[in-house]
């Protein structure tokens, strides 16, 4: 059951995401006009972006554990409680436990994005500590 749920929900999400993004970047643009829906359709860019990392994290963890990470103390990728791969790059950067593959993700996602891996860990933070505030 558990495959055909996900062979389902992988084509619907596929097939939706193609035909909705582009009427979504017309609407925000059209809707909130240029300056305002050009910002808030960053914003929904960044959240889509997080997702997918969190989805990652999740489906290719296998292989992430194999070949970015080692050593006992390594934090390994599992995308549970919303962990991104930059978070789970950064966290295993600070213990040490990096693969010069892990380390080389892990440069590239900073030299893209100025000091990538601290935000992800001050975001995990941040969305932590909003949620010991609001459990609900």
């Amino acid at each position: 059951m558990g495959f055909l749920l996900f062979t389902i929900s992988l084509i619907f999400t596929v097939l939706f995401t193609v035909i909705w993004t582009p009427i979504n970047i017309v609407w925000h643009l059209l809707t909130f006009k240029w300056k305002t829906g050009a910002k808030k359709l960053n914003e929904w860019f960044y959240y889509q972006a997080e997702l997918i990392d969190v989805f990652g994290n999740h489906s290719l963890s296998t292989f992430f554990n194999k070949t970015m990470i080692k050593g006992p103390n390594k934090f390994l990728f599992t995308g549970k409680d919303r962990d991104t791969i930059s978070y789970t790059i950064a966290i295993n950067r600070v213990r040490g436990t990096l693969t010069p593959f892990g380390d080389f993700w892990g440069r590239f996602l900073d030299l893209v994005d100025k000091d990538h891996l601290g935000k992800a860990r001050r975001n995990k933070f941040k969305r932590y500590t909003e949620y010991c505030k609001n459990p609900d």
